[in-house]
C-alpha cells in the first residue's frame, strides 16, 4: 500500500504543470486515484470523486448523449483514444477535455480496471496553432501508457501508414520472443499466428482498414521460439481516409484463460458415465456435418441405437451393473464408428451414431451393418456374463435445409420400428413407417376426443360360476364409441396404449365410470357381485395408485371387495417392479381382489405367483380355443387349474365359446368362465337386465 502511494506520489510530481490529470479505477470503474492536474483543470477538488464511477467523472458539465458511446466501450472493457466533451468550469469558463484509457488485466486474464489520462485541449483551430504542445502532450502519454502495459502485461501494437511496418511496445516483444527494438514488418508479425489463424486476423485487419469499427480476436499463435500460445488482440483505426490513417490495437497472452475454458467446454461435452460425446454434442456435430455435407455433396448417415428391454437388465442386476452394460456398449460403438464416424450418449439407453459417405448408391443399412456388425452382445460384468440386444434406426440425408429435424425424426420412426420387431437388427426409414405414426397420431388424437366427450364407456361380460351357472362378477371392457366406425373394441386401437399419458387417463375414466355404474346397481338393489378393472402396468406403477382406486371407491359409497384389478401377465412382468408389487399389496391388504389377467402367454415365473399379492388366475383363452382338439392344451389348462388350486388361487377360464369347452374345464376343476358361450360384452342397461334374470343357456344344457 506504501509502495503504490509513493507511486502516485511520483506521478504528481512528475505531472506537475502537465495540462492534464492522470485517474485509474478498480474492476467496478470507481475512481481510485485522481493526479493534482484534476484541481487546477477543473477548479474542483478531487477528494469528492474519490470512489466515484468514471462516468460520474466523466459526465462532468457533459451532455448525456456525449457519453453514451464512451459508456459502451467501458462496460465491454475496450481501450479508447481522443474522448472529447466540453467542461464548465465553477468559475463559469468553458474548457474542452479530452480523455484516453486502457483497460487493466492480470496474468489470468481478469479485468482489474482502467488507467488512463484527460487532458485540456481546444477547438479544431486552436488544436492545429497548438500542435508542439499537443505533440508534448502525446508524449507524455504514451510513456503513461507505457508504464501501464508494463505493469499489466498487455502489449500495444501501431500500424502504419505504410501499412506495411508496425510499432510494437516492449509487452508485445516479450510475448512473441523477439529481441526488444527489433524492426517489425506486418508480414513478420501475421507469421507467427498458425495456418487458419493467420488468414483470419489477415482478414480482420483488412475489413477494419476497408470499413473502419474495431475488432476483437482470440486466435492459436507461435512465439519464434516455438512454444504454442493463444493471443488476443483489440483494435480500431484512427484517421479512417486520411494520410495519418493508423491502426491502433492490444495484444495478451490468454493462454491460461483459453486452456481452462476448453477444458470447461470438453466436459461440458462429454457423457460422464460412458466418456463418449453426449447429447449437446451430437446436436453440433449433426449440425455440422450436414452443412459439410451439402457443400460436398456427400451423405450423412444417422443411426439411432437403443438397448431393448434395457430396464429388464436394471430391475434384476441393479443400476449398477446397467451402468456397466451402459459403458461395454459405448466402447463398442466407439470401436465401430473410428476413425471417422461419430457416436454419442443421447439419453438414458440411448445411442446416436453419424457417418458421413461420398458415396450416392450406398445402401444406409448395409452400411451399418458392415460398421456394426454385431447387435446382440454378451458382455462380462460384475456379477457375470449378461446379453444385451441393440434395436438400430438408420436414416441418411445430403444436408438440405430443415435435414437435423428431418434425419431425426426418420431414424427415430426407424428405431421405434426395430423394437417393435423384437430387436437384435438395424432397420431403416420409408415412408410407409411416417405413414404408420400419422395414423397413429390421428389416432391418438381421435381416442383422446373420445375420453374428453365421454364417448369411452364400459361394458360388462358376465364371469359365471361353471358348477351353477349363477353370475360372480363382471369384467369391465372398454368400448369406443368411434364418430365413423360405431363400437370399437381395444384390439382395434391397442397401438395407443403405448403412449402412457393415454393409459393413465383411460385408466381414470373407466375406474370412476365403473364405480358408478356400481353404485347405481347398489341402489337399485341389483346383485353384481365383483366387477374386475383392467389396469395398465403404467397404472400400478404410478405413486398413489392404490389410495386413488380406495378413494374413487370410498367416494361412490363402495366396498373394496366388490373391485377386482385385473393386471395382464405380459404387461406386468415384462416390466415388474417393486412399486407395482406394493401398489397391489396394499389394495390386496384393503381387501381388494387381484386378477392375474392372460395367465400362461407371458413371463410369470412360481416366484412372480407366489410374492405377488394374486388371488384370481384368469387362463388366457389361446389355451381354451382348441382344448377339444389339442391334448396339449388339455393338459396345460389341467396343470394351470391344478396350480390355481394348490396356491389357494379362483380360477377363470378366458374365452369359452361353445358347451363342450364350458363341461370340459368344469369337469378339469376350474371354478368360472368367461367368454361368448355366456355373454357378449354388454352395456350397463344390458347388463342390468342380464343381472336381473337366470342364464337361460345354462338351465337348457344342465
Amino acid at each position: 500500500m506504501r509502495e503504490r502511494w509513493m507511486t502516485f506520489k511520483a506521478i504528481d510530481a512528475y505531472l506537475q504543470g502537465a495540462n492534464f490529470w492522470v485517474w485509474e479505477t478498480d474492476a467496478d470503474l470507481r475512481v481510485a486515484f485522481l493526479s493534482q492536474n484534476f484541481e487546477s483543470l477543473t477548479g474542483l477538488d478531487r477528494t469528492d470523486y474519490l470512489g466515484q464511477t468514471i462516468w460520474d467523472l466523466d459526465k462532468l458539465g457533459a451532455k448525456d448523449s456525449e457519453t453514451d458511446m464512451r459508456a459502451r466501450m467501458l462496460e465491454a472493457h475496450e481501450p479508447y483514444d481522443s474522448y472529447r466533451w466540453q467542461f464548465l468550469r465553477p468559475n463559469g469558463d468553458t474548457i474542452w477535455l479530452e480523455s484516453a484509457g486502457t483497460p487493466i488485466f492480470d496474468d489470468h486474464g481478469e479485468f482489474g480496471g482502467y488507467r488512463g489520462n484527460t487532458r485540456e485541449v481546444a477547438d479544431e483551430i486552436q488544436q492545429a496553432l497548438d500542435m508542439r504542445e499537443s505533440a508534448r502532450q502525446n508524449r507524455i502519454q504514451h510513456k503513461l501508457l507505457a508504464q501501464i502495459g508494463s505493469i499489466s502485461g498487455i502489449g500495444a501494437w501501431t500500424l502504419a501508414p505504410d501499412k506495411s511496418t508496425v510499432e510494437w511496445s516492449d509487452e508485445t516483444y516479450d510475448i512473441y520472443e523477439i529481441p526488444r527494438g527489433t524492426e517489425i514488418t506486418l508480414e513478420r508479425g501475421l507469421s507467427s499466428y498458425c495456418d487458419g489463424a493467420r488468414e483470419t486476423i489477415s482478414q480482420t485487419i483488412a475489413d477494419v482498414l476497408r470499413n473502419g469499427g474495431r475488432f476483437d480476436v482470440t486466435l492459436p499463435f507461435k512465439t519464434e521460439k516455438g512454444r504454442r500460445r493463444w493471443v488476443r488482440s483489440m483494435g480500431f483505426i484512427d484517421g479512417a481516409g486520411t494520410p495519418e490513417e493508423r491502426v491502433y490495437g492490444t495484444f495478451q497472452d490468454v493462454t491460461e484463460e483459453r486452456e481452462r475454458q476448453m477444458r470447461v467446454e470438453t466436459i461440458a461435452m462429454r457423457d460422464s458415465l460412458t466418456n463418449v460425446n453426449n447429447r449437446h454434442s451430437f446436436n453440433f456435430e449433426l449440425d455440422d456435418r450436414l452443412s459439410a455435407a451439402k457443400s460436398n455433396r456427400e451423405r450423412v448417415i444417422l443411426c439411432f441405437a437403443d438397448l431393448d428391454r434395457f430396464k429388464q437388465i436394471n430391475d434384476v442386476y441393479g443400476h449398477a451393473v446397467g451402468d456397466e452394460i451402459l459403458c461395454h456398449v459405448a466402447d463398442y460403438f466407439a470401436a465401430c464408428v473410428e476413425p471417422d464416424g461419430f457416436v454419442g450418449r443421447i439419453g438414458g439407453d440411448e445411442f446416436a451414431l453419424i457417418f458421413t459417405v461420398a458415396d450416392d448408391d450406398c445402401e444406409p443399412v448395409a452400411f451399418v451393418n458392415e460398421r456394426v456388425p454385431r447387435f446382440v452382445h454378451t458382455f462380462e460384468t460384475s456379477v457375470g456374463p449378461v446379453e444385451a440386444r441393440l434395436c438400430m434406426g438408420v436414416a441418411s440425408a445430403e444436408g438440405g435445409e430443415d435435414d437435423t429435424v428431418k434425419i431425426m425424426r426418420d431414424a427415430d420412426f426407424a428405431m421405434h420400428a426395430a423394437k417393435s420387431g423384437g430387436g437384435g437388427f438395424a432397420r431403416a426409414f420409408d415412408t410407409r413407417l411416417a405413414d404408420t405414426l400419422h395414423r397413429r397420431v390421428k389416432l391418438v388424437q381421435e381416442f383422446q376426443r373420445g375420453l374428453r366427450d365421454h364417448s369411452v364407456v364400459p361394458f360388462y361380460q358376465p364371469i359365471v360360476s361353471l358348477e351353477t351357472g349363477e353370475i360372480s362378477g363382471l369384467e369391465a371392457l372398454a368400448r369406443w364409441h368411434h364418430p365413423a366406425r360405431g363400437l370399437i373394441a381395444p384390439h382395434m386401437y391397442m397401438e395407443i396404449f403405448d403412449d402412457n399419458r393415454i393409459c393413465l387417463e383411460l385408466g381414470e375414466l373407466m375406474l370412476n365410470a365403473i364405480c358408478q355404474d356400481m353404485k347405481r346397481w347398489s341402489n337399485s338393489g341389483t346383485e353384481f357381485g365383483r366387477v374386475g378393472y383392467n389396469a395398465t402396468a403404467v397404472e400400478v406403477k404410478r405413486p398413489g395408485f392404490a389410495l386413488n382406486v380406495l378413494a374413487t371407491l370410498s367416494k361412490h359409497g363402495l366396498r373394496p371387495d366388490q373391485l377386482v384389478v385385473e393386471v395382464t401377465e405380459t404387461t406386468m412382468f415384462a416390466d415388474i417392479d417393486m412399486a407395482a408389487h406394493n401398489q397391489l399389496s396394499e389394495l390386496r391388504e384393503a381387501g381388494v381382489s387381484i386378477a392375474l389377467d392372460d395367465f400362461g402367454t407371458g413371463y410369470s415365473s412360481l416366484t412372480h405367483l407366489k410374492d405377488l399379492p394374486f388371488n384370481i388366475l384368469k387362463i388366457d383363452k389361446t389355451f381354451v380355443k382348441d382344448v377339444m382338439s389339442s391334448e396339449a392344451d388339455k393338459s396345460i389348462i389341467k396343470s394351470l387349474i391344478e396350480l390355481g388350486r394348490d396356491l389357494g388361487y379362483i380360477t377363470v377360464a378366458e374365452g369359452v365359446e361353445v358347451q363342450a369347452e364350458r363341461d370340459f374345464l368344469r369337469d378339469a376343476g376350474c371354478e368360472r368362465g368367461q367368454g361368448f358361450f355366456f355373454d357378449r360384452p354388454m352395456s350397463f342397461r344390458d347388463a342390468s337386465e342380464r343381472l336381473d334374470r337366470v342364464i337361460e343357456v345354462l338351465a337348457q344344457t344342465a
